[in-house]
């Protein structure tokens, strides 16, 4: 998506299938707000035990901001304690040819 950034989370069952991918956030062509209690919330109501975190860059960037880098860790610190892995996050970015 090109007009607005998304903030998608698939959350995974202990074989790592999807129990589904939910978009927690869109926001403007710059950011969006992500609440990391939204994706709790949602994580222990699907019984998932590993999330894979996603967002896109409008921009074409594919490089993880700083802000980027702090809500993953911060996403991964929660979850921890509750055993639920962070597998990876990923940007999507760049242009179409």
């Amino acid at each position: 998506m090109k007009d607005k950034e998304r903030f998608i989370v698939s959350f995974l069952d202990n074989g790592n299938n999807i129990i589904e991918t939910k978009t927690m956030s869109e926001g403007s062509i710059g950011q969006t707000a992500v609440y990391p209690r939204e994706i709790l919330k949602y994580a222990l109501a699907c019984d998932c035990n590993a999330v894979i975190l996603a967002h896109n860059h409008p921009g074409g960037s594919k490089n993880f901001s700083m802000e980027d880098k702090e809500l993953t860790q911060r996403i991964v610190d929660i979850f921890h304690p509750l055993q639920i892995k962070v597998l990876d996050h990923i940007i999507v970015g760049g242009t179409i040819e």
